[in-house]
C-alpha cells in the first residue's frame, strides 16, 4: 500500500532577506507554530518580547508578551495554544500563570494554577487542559515515572492526571555508571489527531498512543529504524559524569492526518536527520531520510508549505532555518 505525503526533497532553501536581517530569530527559539490567518508564531525566550508573529511571507508582523512580571508579560513562555474557532490565544508563563488573549492580542483573562508547570506543550479542548512535560529525574531516587501527558479540568486544575512510563523502559548504554549521575532531563511531546492522543519522549524511539479515559498507554509503536541508538551515561574529564540523549525524536507533529516524528542523530562522525511517518489508519511506518539542513541536530516542523528547523541540544536555539516543501510520494 502506498503512503502519500506532502514532504520535501529539500529543493530550494527558502530564507528571505527579512529573516536574515532580524536578530529576533536568533535568540532563544523554543517553538514555532501556526498562528491566526495563515501567519506563524515563534517563541523566543531570549528576547525582550517572548513571542514573534510572522506574516504569510515570513516577514515579522508583530511582537508581544514583553519580558516582565506584570499583566501580559512573562519571564519565560512555557507553552502556547491557539483556539482558532474561539479566536483565543493561551500563553503559559512561569509560576503556572495561564494568560488568555483575544485575536487582537489583548489580555482578557489570567488563570493561576497555583503551582509551577514545567510544560513543553499545551492544548485546551472544552474544559480540559493538556500538557506535555519537562521531566527532571533524580537518579538517586531510583526507578521513577516519566510524564508523557498531564491533563486537568480548567475549573479544578489541582486535580490533574498523569500518564507515565517508568525510567526502566528506556534503553541506556553504560547503565552500570548511572549512579554517578545526579539528574537527567527528559522532554515529552504530544499531538491530538482524530480524537486520539499520541506522545513521545524526546530521545526515545517509541511512539505512544494514549487512552485518556483509562489513563493508560493504549499502544506502543516501536520505531525500529534506530534500535542501536540509545541514551548513554558518559564521562568527560572537564565536566564529570552526565546523561546524554542521542537526539532521537526531537519533535512530534501532525500533517495530513499523519503523525510525524523528526529524528536527529549527532555524534563526532556524522549528523543525520530523518522523518518517521506513522499512518494511524494502516498502522504503517515509513522513513524519509536525506533531510538537508544547515542546523545540526534540528527540531523539524512542517507547517503549511514550509519546513522549520532549529536546534534542540542547547537550552535555547540561536538559528531558525525555513525551507519550501513540495509534494513527494513513496511506497
Amino acid at each position: 500500500m502506498k503512503l502519500f505525503f506532502l514532504i520535501t526533497l529539500l529543493t530550494s532553501f527558502f530564507h528571505t532577506q527579512t529573516l536574515a536581517q532580524h536578530e529576533i530569530l536568533k535568540k532563544g527559539i523554543s517553538d514555532v507554530g501556526e498562528f491566526f490567518n495563515g501567519q506563524y508564531y515563534i517563541i523566543n525566550n531570549g528576547e525582550d518580547y517572548k513571542i514573534t508573529i510572522l506574516d504569510r511571507d515570513l516577514n515579522i508582523a508583530q511582537q508581544f508578551v514583553r519580558d516582565g512580571d506584570g499583566p501580559a508579560e512573562a519571564r519565560r513562555v512555557q507553552a502556547l495554544y491557539i483556539d482558532k474557532e474561539a479566536q483565543k490565544l493561551y500563553v503559559l508563563r512561569q509560576a503556572g500563570i495561564l494568560m488568555v488573549f483575544n485575536s487582537e492580542l489583548e489580555l482578557t483573562e489570567e488563570i493561576n494554577f497555583g503551582r509551577n508547570i514545567n510544560a513543553t506543550g499545551m492544548m485546551i479542548s472544552g474544559d480540559k487542559i493538556y500538557f506535555s512535560m519537562n521531566n527532571f529525574y533524580l537518579i538517586e531516587a531510583g526507578d521513577a515515572e516519566l510524564v508523557l501527558l498531564e491533563f486537568a479540568n480548567l475549573n479544578n486544575p489541582d486535580n490533574f492526571v498523569q500518564i507515565t512510563i517508568p525510567f526502566s523502559e528506556l534503553s541506556v548504554k553504560n547503565l552500570s555508571m548511572l549512579q554517578n549521575v545526579r539528574v537527567a532531563t527528559f522532554q515529552s511531546r504530544f499531538v491530538h489527531l482524530n480524537d486520539e492522543f499520541y506522545a513521545a519522549l524526546l530521545g526515545h524511539s517509541t511512539l505512544y498512543q494514549l487512552d485518556l479515559e483509562k489513563q493508560e498507554i493504549k499502544k506502543r509503536i516501536e520505531i525500529e529504524y534506530f534500535e542501536d541508538v540509545k541514551y548513554e551515561v558518559v564521562h568527560q574529564e572537564q565536566f564529570g559524569y552526565g546523561f546524554r540523549s542521542p537526539g532521537l525524536s526531537t519533535s512530534l507533529f501532525t500533517f495530513n492526518d499523519l503523525v510525524i516524528t523528526s529524528h536527529s542523530i549527532v555524534n563526532n562522525s556524522f549528523n543525520e536527520t530523518h522523518l518517521i511517518v506513522y499512518d494511524p489508519v494502516t498502522g504503517l511506518l515509513d522513513k524519509i531520510s536525506e533531510i538537508d539542513t544547515m542546523v545540526e541536530g534540528p527540531v523539524v516542523k512542517i507547517i503549511n508549505d514550509f519546513m522549520f528547523f532549529y536546534e534542540i541540544f542547547e537550552q535555547y536555539s540561536n538559528y531558525l532555518e525555513i525551507q519550501k516543501i513540495k509534494h513527494y510520494q513513496f511506497d
